[in-house]
């Protein structure tokens, strides 16, 4: 520093060459100039760690500055004495407020976007104290001497205050980042390493070597390697919605729980944006990201945060029950106003959940399992939904099904059995019903009832449709079904899988590589799945009938079929569920209920399955009826197909009725 060099000696001329004792501090403003304009006009997020990034730059710029115009002024231009003390002063206390600034940025790197511990407060406050009473010495001291005349007895105190305060600041940085280093990531603990080894050999070496103004050029170094390394804006925004992005969520969040300390983590995801997507294309659906990003952050203190996890889902992180009914309180009506997209006003809503931290989970992975598992557990609602224990179980559960699915999807694990189905005229086994199984080396068996909405919501049951399909197709071709009195197989078809645009190519596809006719398969779709989208599965089932496929109504009794779905879908074929079967023979107010539909459904030219059969008085009273084909646990559950083709062949002669 320029201080140090005026006060050894007391001996310099005012000259030209004298110049030359300021081009580190040139070479150090250059550099911090040009770090400071980019940090400035770069995009970032206000968070505490670049608020005190940018005023360490400032410091930086600031001491290199005042030393330099201090040599300029004094040793080489011969300006006003009073005007050489001011900058001298000045950058006394620039360069002090340098260390302790860097503490603090240390100390905040290391405890993230979490309280700083106290003591750590108590340092920087206690040295900058020092560093303020030590300027005040010094700068009477230079007003009354000058630079050149300042008494020998006061230089080793002058040395102190110049570096003393500058060097602890560094020691201390160094010290906590060795204690705490489990918090940091290597890069961030190998720059803080860096940041404070290398200003204290720069310190050492201006110390002895005086007319080497080294101390500012190093500082500035280490900044730009820390611009370089830490701060780059990009590593922390997400680009599309300005918020933080799911790799600084997942720092924090860890090191929130790696601190022991509970905290709440708010997470949501917006409504029907595929709509959206499909309607305004992926710029309009950004466009509404941000606009509903930019309405939460403006909700947010200083201290709180919106992270975009993926997607359309965001996250807030709070760290007392306080502070997120204080947000929750004013996120009451954040979509009130609707958001203009294309001169289109949209409404937009979100599921959202609150989540304590640890006690529900302390995987912050398992976030996005529960918003997946509320999304198809609970209806929509403005209300938000506390996360439980019970929850994250079934989450977690779910996740590990999902796993299972793929597992099997690419390992072509699943297993296909098949249930007989009787036919009543023929008092044969004409048929069958294909039933996909799922076996897990972890989970054992998992109900088709479990994994095929998992699937559905996923999007994964068009692949298992196909294997189903390819499976059914194989096994009629190589076992030669036709032969055995086979003459069809139900093959139940998703609503999802209906909707898909080359369903009908990737089904004539198969039959055409098996070389097995379309009569051998009959696709069965659920009642419930043709009451939630009724115009477009009818178009969908009207092309597969077009195309020659029998289409079944599988479910009949379960949801909200009237007589105009009957009338207006191409369904061949009827199956009475079950539970309207076992009414039946249960309660007699449900008799004439059935009894009437019977001949309404043959007059329509359907024929009727009746499922669940289990015993020999209900197939008595299901033929009597008027029922075309028997199905159920009477004739045998759904087996593997070499046991479906032994129980073929030891049924394939007259089987009476009981």
């Amino acid at each position: 520093m320029f201080g140090s060099m005026m006060l050894n000696g007391g001996g310099y001329q005012v000259k030209l060459q004298n110049f030359i004792y300021a081009s580190f501090d040139i070479c150090a403003l250059i550099l911090g100039v040009v770090v400071l304009i980019n940090y400035i006009i770069s995009k970032k997020i206000d968070s505490r760690t670049s608020r005190l990034f940018l005023t360490l730059a400032i410091s930086a710029v600031v001491s290199s500055a005042t030393d330099f115009l201090a040599v300029l002024a004094l040793s080489v231009l011969g300006c006003p004495r009073w005007l050489g003390n001011l900058l001298v002063t000045v950058n006394y206390l620039a360069y002090n407020v340098m260390g302790i600034v860097f503490l603090v940025y240390a100390v905040s790197v290391i405890y993230d976007n979490l309280k700083i511990p106290k003591i750590c407060y108590a340092v920087a406050y206690a040295l900058f104290y020092i560093a303020v009473a030590g300027v005040v010495f010094a700068a009477v001291c230079l007003f009354k001497n000058g630079y050149y005349h300042v008494p020998k007895s006061l230089k080793f105190g002058y040395e102190i205050i110049v570096y003393g305060t500058q060097l602890t600041a560094l020691v201390f940085a160094l010290a906590i980042s060795v204690i705490k280093r489990v918090r940091l990531t290597k890069i961030r603990r190998l720059n803080i390493y860096f940041f404070c080894i290398l200003n204290i050999i720069a310190i050492a070496v201006q110390f002895f070597v005086r007319k080497i103004q080294l101390s500012n050029f190093a500082f500035v170094i280490a900044i730009l390697l820390i611009y370089v390394t830490l701060q780059r804006p990009e590593d922390e925004i997400d680009a599309g919605s300005g918020a933080f992005n799911a790799h600084t969520f997942n720092l924090r969040g860890n090191m929130r729980i790696q601190s022991g300390n509970p905290f709440l983590i708010f997470a949501m995801e917006l409504n029907n944006m595929t709509v959206v997507n499909s309607t305004f294309g992926l710029n309009g659906g950004n466009q509404v990201i941000r606009e509903v990003a930019g309405r939460f952050m403006k909700l947010l203190t200083k201290r709180q945060h919106l992270y975009r996890l993926s997607g359309v889902r965001f996250a807030v992180m709070f760290d007392t029950q306080k502070e997120y009914e204080e947000f929750a309180e004013r996120c009451k009506g954040v979509f009130d106003e609707p958001v203009s997209v294309n001169e289109t006003e949209l409404r937009i809503t979100a599921l959202a959940c609150v989540i304590s931290m640890p006690y529900v989970t302390n995987k912050l992975s398992e976030v996005e399992d529960l918003i997946r598992y509320y999304r198809t557990s609970v209806n929509v609602s403005e209300e938000i939904i506390t996360a439980d224990k019970d929850a994250i179980e079934k989450a977690r559960r779910r996740e590990l099904v999902d796993y299972a699915i793929q597992n099997a999807i690419n390992n072509r694990t699943f297993e296909v059995y098949y249930q007989p189905i009787y036919s009543v005229k023929d008092k044969a086994f004409t048929g069958c019903e294909a039933l996909i199984r799922l076996k897990d080396e972890k989970l054992g068996f998992i109900s088709p009832d479990e994994f095929i909405p998992i699937a559905e919501q996923n999007g994964k049951i068009i692949e298992v449709g196909r294997f189903v399909i390819e499976e059914v197709c194989r096994f009629i071709k190589t076992e030669k079904l036709q032969e055995r009195g086979i003459t069809f197989v139900d093959i139940n078809l998703s609503v999802i899988q209906c909707m898909h645009p080359e369903i009908i190519n990737d089904i004539e596809e198969t039959l055409n590589k098996y070389q097995v006719p379309r009569s051998m398969v009959n696709l069965e779709i659920t009642e419930t799945a043709s009451a939630g989208s009724y115009a477009m599965l009818q178009t969908k089932l009207n092309e597969l009938h077009s195309n020659g496929f029998t289409i079944s109504l599988d479910d009949f009794g379960t949801g909200f079929a009237s007589v105009e779905y009957l009338i207006n879908f191409p369904f061949d074929v009827v199956k009475l569920d079950k539970s309207l079967v076992w009414a039946y023979m249960s309660t007699k107010k449900y008799k004439p209920i059935l009894q009437h539909y019977m001949p309404m459904l043959h007059s329509l030219g359907t024929r009727i399955v009746a499922e669940g059969v289990e015993t020999a008085e209900m197939v008595n009273a299901l033929v009597e009826l008027g029922c075309d084909y028997l199905q159920g646990y009477y004739y045998s559950r759904p087996i593997p197909k070499d046991k479906f083709l032994e129980f073929i062949k030891n049924n394939g002669e007259d089987l009476r009725l009981a």
